[in-house]
């Protein structure tokens, strides 16, 4: 065997090497963790949406709406007149030059009072036939109140008979108490009676029984009286018996009489349980008559209520009857409304038109059937001669001067306020102006809004800004960081929080109420403030929860 020499490290060195290395091992665990950590931060950093953020501001939102218009000039009118009428004559020929207010022609005074007095008389039959139109119609609820009036007196009829009913039951149902209970009384009066009657007839018996028994003691003492007797005389034992035959005949006599106290006493017994009897079957007969009666009480209770219960259920029947014919009626009534209401507006366009037609003709009999031009301008076609009819006849006239209307028409008008401004560009040309009127079409329902235009326009189309609303808000964001879905408006908000991998920045979704906007700004009401980081950009969508990189 070869041996080996060990050497071994002392304590003290070998104490001190151990120490340094738990230390370096310590030391390297959280220098690993460190550089996880940062690896990990990293790596979700990298796989994070890039957000940019911006804070609410003040700021004035300015809605507008832009719409296609048409520009037209207004220095050509082509004046027309009311059929019917003839014309007297022309004053006027084509290309020539009039002034507001000169003659252009004179039509027939006879002929346009005739034409006048026809067209007012159809003006009033229109109106007639418009109030008509709006007159509400409503559904006839006299049935219903007669059909109500008769449920309810049914109702009372009802309860009136039950109540009536129940009294007569009630009142039968106590007599045939008041018989049962003469009946359990008479009853009780007759076992008294035979009670009394039986005790008497046993004491009776006893009573005869005993007599026996005593006139034969009083045979037995008479005999032995006899048989004492001697021929010297009465003897002592003799005067014995003879004065116990004497008690004996007393009890007799004694007995005898009782016997017959009794005995009529029984009789009156028997008489008066006869007369028991009879008021027995009298009170039976009561009870039995009471008890009839109940019957027919009830019967004529229960046929009572049958028949106050039909009659209820029909007038229920005819109540619910004429609520029906009513609800049908009152439907019937609103249709008719709607249809009347629609009939009131088409003819409201005929009245217009046969207003119209009226003052046409009214102004020219006040002008003595002289048509006068209404601006200065030049004639620029006439058609009609004298003695011809009015419809015939069409004068256009060119006005002096740059006068220009702008007309928009569309569904979106019902935005828009009245007066307001109107931005118009047509070409390198642009003007404001104000809408002057507003009106909607009642056959149609067309919007029609009209501004007009002074300088140097062309006819046709143009651009038109509408201004709706200019107000200035504590709290807007760019249009873009504003968000609908379902559940209504919101934003996205950064918030930052604290997480194990440090200081991060977290996504929010804060609802808000959108006051106004426009293609730039969103003027928003909600729990936001002026140091709210809002979302205005993000790198791909977001979420509610989801943590994100904010760009600097």
């Amino acid at each position: 065997m070869t041996l080996k020499k060990i050497t071994l490290p002392h304590p003290a060195k070998a104490g001190e090497e151990g120490q340094g290395k738990a230390a370096w091992r310590i030391a390297a665990f959280f220098l690993l963790m460190l550089a996880l950590t940062l690896f990990a931060r990293g790596m979700a950093g990298a796989a994070q949406t890039t957000v940019t953020t911006q804070t609410p501001k003040a700021a004035t939102v300015t809605e507008t709406l832009v719409l296609s218009g048409t520009v037209e000039s207004q220095s050509m009118e082509v004046l027309t007149l009311p059929d019917g009428l003839t014309v007297q004559s022309v004053l006027v020929t084509e290309g020539q030059t009039v002034q507001e207010g000169e003659a252009l022609l004179r039509l027939d005074a006879d002929t346009i009072a005739q034409a006048l007095t026809q067209a007012q008389g159809e003006l009033d039959k229109l109106n007639l036939q418009l109030a008509a139109y709006q007159e509400e119609q409503t559904a006839d609820d006299s049935a219903l109140t007669s059909a109500q009036t008769a449920y309810d007196r049914a109702k009372e009829d009802a309860a009136s008979a039950a109540s009536a009913q129940a009294t007569q039951v009630s009142r039968a149902k106590a007599a045939v108490s008041e018989a049962k209970s003469a009946l359990s009384d008479a009853k009780s009066a007759l076992n008294t009676l035979k009670s009394r009657r039986s005790a008497l007839n046993t004491t009776i018996t006893q009573e005869k029984e005993t007599l026996a028994d005593l006139e034969r003691q009083l045979a037995d003492t008479e005999q032995a009286a006899q048989t004492n007797e001697t021929a010297s005389g009465v003897t002592p034992e003799a005067e014995a018996v003879s004065a116990e035959a004497e008690q004996l005949q007393a009890q007799i006599e004694a007995l005898e009489a009782q016997l017959t106290a009794d005995e009529e006493a029984l009789a009156s017994y028997d008489d008066q349980i006869t007369a028991a009897q009879e008021a027995v079957e009298s009170a039976q007969q009561t009870v039995d008559a009471a008890e009839e009666a109940l019957e027919d009480a009830n019967t004529a209770a229960s046929d009572s209520s049958r028949s106050s219960q039909r009659a209820l259920e029909d007038a229920e029947t005819a109540l619910s009857e004429a609520q029906d014919s009513l609800a049908d009626a009152q439907a019937d009534a609103e249709t008719q409304n709607l249809q009347n209401q629609a009939e009131a507006q088409i003819l409201s366009v005929t009245i217009a038109q046969q207003e119209a037609e009226v003052a046409a003709l009214t102004a020219l009999q006040e002008g003595g059937g002289v048509l006068t031009a209404p601006f200065a301008g030049k004639i620029v076609s006439l058609s009609g001669a004298a003695g011809g009819s009015s419809g015939q006849v069409e004068i256009q006239l060119t006005a002096e001067g740059d006068s220009y209307v702008l007309t928009l028409t569309g569904s979106e008008l019902t935005e828009v306020p009245d007066g307001a401004t109107l931005q118009v560009v047509q070409g390198d040309k642009e003007a404001s102006a104000s809408i002057a009127a507003l009106v909607q079409d009642g056959s149609t329902g067309t919007l029609t809004a009209t501004a007009y235009l002074t300088g140097d326009w062309t006819d046709g189309d143009a651009d038109v800004t509408v201004t709706l609303s200019s107000d200035r808000y504590d709290l807007t964001i760019p249009i873009g960081a504003y968000h609908e879905d379902n559940s209504g408006g919101f934003v996205y908000v950064v918030e930052e929080v604290e997480s194990v991998l440090g200081l991060r920045y977290q996504i929010r979704r804060e609802a808000v109420t959108l006051l106004a906007s426009n293609g730039e700004l969103a003027a928003v009401d909600g729990i936001l403030s002026n140091d709210s980081a809002v979302v205005v950009s993000a790198s791909r969508s977001v979420e509610d929860g989801e943590y994100v990189r904010v760009s600097e």
